[in-house]
């Protein structure tokens, strides 16, 4: 079990997003790939789970970078985060651009294209910047829904001046039900 390897804060805190997650997403799958080691402490890991419920259908993507401590505990970054929670069975296909990381001080693009053709159906949406701490309680963020055209959501962002990590809700609401995005962007000093 990968949760039993990180330290206590860290194993108490992913049980409990888990646990969450696994009474709204019992039949889930989880699948871990990608796995590469840096150096000799350092290692990357990419996690994919996919989901659905009676109502939704969820797709989370999540690359993390674990650092081994003493004991053989590890402690983890998180680098890319993405999830995609629509309704079951929406045709609705949405493609998301937003960059995982942008140089700090800069302006960069949030954009949910529409892949499919909407016809003459009525599209609402919106984007808001969420707080660290709505993000990782799972706090559902306010969003305010406003009429789109066809074509999707687009927005310009502007990253701070100090690295950090900005977390964007986006959400999508259609005839055929709702499409609500979540996204981690890392605000750094220089792209690697």
């Amino acid at each position: 079990n990968i949760i039993d390897t990180l330290t206590n804060t860290e194993a108490k805190y992913t049980r409990k997003r888990y646990i969450s997650f696994q009474k709204n997403f019992p039949n889930s799958k989880w699948s871990i790939s990608n796995k590469k080691q840096i150096n000799d402490f350092d290692f990357l890991i990419d996690i994919k789970v996919e989901g659905e419920n009676n109502k939704f259908e969820i797709e989370s993507i999540q690359t993390i970078r674990l650092n081994k401590i003493n004991n053989g505990k590890f402690t983890k970054k998180i680098l890319k985060e993405e999830t995609l929670l629509k309704s079951k069975g929406s045709s609705l296909i949405v493609n998301a651009k937003i960059p995982d990381r942008a140089l700090s001080g800069t302006k960069y693009d949030l954009d949910i294209v529409i892949d499919n053709p909407l016809d003459n159906s009525i599209l609402a949406g919106g984007i808001a910047l969420i707080s660290e701490e709505e993000f990782r309680n799972n706090t559902p963020p306010k969003i305010k829904l406003i009429p789109i055209g066809s074509g999707g959501l687009f927005k310009v962002a502007k990253a701070p001046l100090k690295p950090t990590i900005q977390y964007w809700g986006i959400i999508l609401a259609h005839k055929e039900g709702i499409i609500a995005l979540t996204k981690m962007v890392r605000i750094v000093n220089k792209l690697e």
